[in-house]
């Protein structure tokens, strides 16, 4: 019996270990769209939170935010999604105009990051955003360390249509019909 307990406390603290490395409660994905526009133009919307309700809907400011911003500023937001509704507060973290922008999550997202890197391409743009976050330890533990594959395909499958919704949006600014 106590070869039991023994064995059994074994495989729990090797199930705790195994998660305690952010390498392993880490999620990574990207999301990518060519836009036909100017890297600068691309820029002049990822780059202003102002626009960001444009292309996700589900997203609101919780307070105006002055621009152009600059890397230390802060964005007071709120996302309504799935019946729930999640405050936040970003960092901006990169600002190089026509080249890269991203925030990181101070409160509410585990210091996951958003980067949007631009590309001139033939005709246009590519946008490329990388997401980057860690799960807690609880969180790993409570089971997510087992699912990351899952919530990184549902966090991709969720920002696709932002990256579709802002080709969308710039390209409908550049057509001879918005003139």
């Amino acid at each position: 019996m106590t070869g039991g307990y023994v064995l059994l406390g074994a495989l729990l603290a090797v199930y705790l270990l195994v998660f305690a490395p952010p390498a392993m409660r880490r999620i990574e994905f990207e999301s990518s769209v060519y836009v036909r526009c100017t890297p600068m133009q691309v820029f002049a919307l990822v780059s202003n939170p102002n626009s960001w309700p444009r292309y996700v809907p589900q997203l609101q400011l919780r307070s105006a935010v002055a621009t152009p911003v600059k890397i230390g500023d802060l964005i007071y937001d709120r996302v309504a999604a799935e019946g729930l509704t999640h405050d936040g507060v970003e960092r901006v973290i990169a600002s190089d105009p026509g080249v890269s922008f991203g925030t990181q999550m101070v409160t509410g997202g585990h210091g996951t990051t958003g980067m949007y890197e631009l590309f001139a391409a033939d005709g246009g743009t590519d946008v490329v955003y990388r997401c980057r976050a860690t799960l807690t330890l609880f969180e790993a533990w409570a089971g997510n360390g087992f699912r990351r594959g899952y919530l990184t395909a549902k966090l991709k499958a969720a920002r696709d249509p932002i990256m579709q919704q802002i080709k969308a949006v710039l390209e409908a600014e550049l057509s001879p019909s918005s003139v």
